[in-house]
């Protein structure tokens, strides 16, 4: 995968997560999701994205953390918020 080729580029880490989870590999998708984020922590949209990889494995917290990181970051954007919402009440 791209991803192995270029390790240091987060948005190619994201772009592959995408592939995985179009083909169902998810826990897959999540640990590309995990190192976009280290690659880029001011990311907003790949903490979303991880948090959407992760919510339906039933890894909550971790959602929960990943969606709270995107409200900081956008504190702004409504579906942030909406997400983070809708995990906490799980």
């Amino acid at each position: 995968m791209a991803a192995q080729l270029q390790p240091e580029d987060a948005r190619i880490w994201e772009r592959s997560r995408r592939g995985l989870a179009e083909h169902a590999r998810f826990q897959e998708a999540a640990r590309y999701c995990a190192q976009a984020t280290e690659l880029e922590p001011q990311g907003k949209t790949i903490f979303t994205a991880w948090a959407t990889r992760v919510y339906p494995l039933d890894r909550l917290e971790e959602a929960a953390a990943a969606f709270q990181r995107a409200v900081e970051l956008a504190p702004q954007d409504a579906e942030s918020w909406n997400n983070l919402g809708k995990c906490l009440k799980e």
